[in-house]
């Protein structure tokens, strides 16, 4: 599963940007700057780019991190309590698959 461990690196290095653009609404010059949330159609267009193989394999999880992870970057540029209200339905999802085993 080299291609996982590729993409896994890739996520985490767009991750890094998101967080990096979570505060900055303007560059330098004034013009509109890169959102964090640009990043998940970023990362999006690029699995797609590598096959409908590689989308199968890894949309759903390329979703999550990448939502997960801008919500995490904003919320700490804003409020890290609105990072809690984002991921309550993970939490509870993952609760309610615990009690069911």
């Amino acid at each position: 599963m080299k291609f996982r461990s590729q993409w896994a690196k890739r996520l985490a290095s767009w991750s890094d940007l998101a967080r990096q653009h979570a505060d900055t609404l303007v560059d330098p010059d004034g013009r509109s700057a890169p959102r964090a949330f640009d990043m998940v159609g970023h990362a999006m267009a690029e699995l797609a780019a590598c096959g409908d193989a590689a989308v199968e394999l890894e949309a759903d999880t390329t979703l999550e991190v990448m939502n997960n992870q801008c919500c995490k970057a904003v919320a700490a540029v804003v409020d890290h309590r609105l990072h809690r209200l984002s991921n309550a339905h993970h939490r509870i999802q993952a609760g309610l698959r615990q009690t069911s085993r």
